[in-house]
């Protein structure tokens, strides 16, 4: 029996991070894009004209795309002022830490004996 369009999933356009390299799907990556005047800004609903590059939720690539190598700049073919890295940075995902669940689940090395791993 052939199948129908409506049967199988729609499959989703791919992007990749500029500082981990990293593939998934568009709707997973934050866009970034040059404006026409310039300037850098983060584009929410992916779509606004202008060149754009494409960051993961990881705080690291945030600082990675921002920092000393200008893959950011590079990528839009932009200068980033440091009021625009500051603000973008201030909208970055937070690092991501160890959840409490986690942390309380490791034990001390108090609690080991000699020779047990955790």
């Amino acid at each position: 029996m052939p199948s129908t369009p409506d049967s199988q999933p729609r499959r989703q356009p791919q992007r990749t991070c500029i500082a981990c390299r990293n593939t998934g799907d568009k709707r997973g990556l934050t866009r970034l894009i040059r404006t026409a005047d310039g300037r850098v800004r983060v584009d929410p609903g992916s779509r606004l004209p202008g060149r754009g590059a494409y960051l993961c939720g990881q705080h690291q690539c945030w600082e990675r795309a921002l920092g000393r190598g200008d893959l950011l700049g590079r990528a839009l073919r932009a200068t980033l002022t440091p009021e625009d890295r500051d603000a973008l940075l201030a909208g970055a995902p937070a690092a991501s830490l160890p959840s409490e669940a986690a942390v309380e689940s490791v034990p001390s090395t108090n609690e080991l004996r000699q020779g047990e791993r955790p």
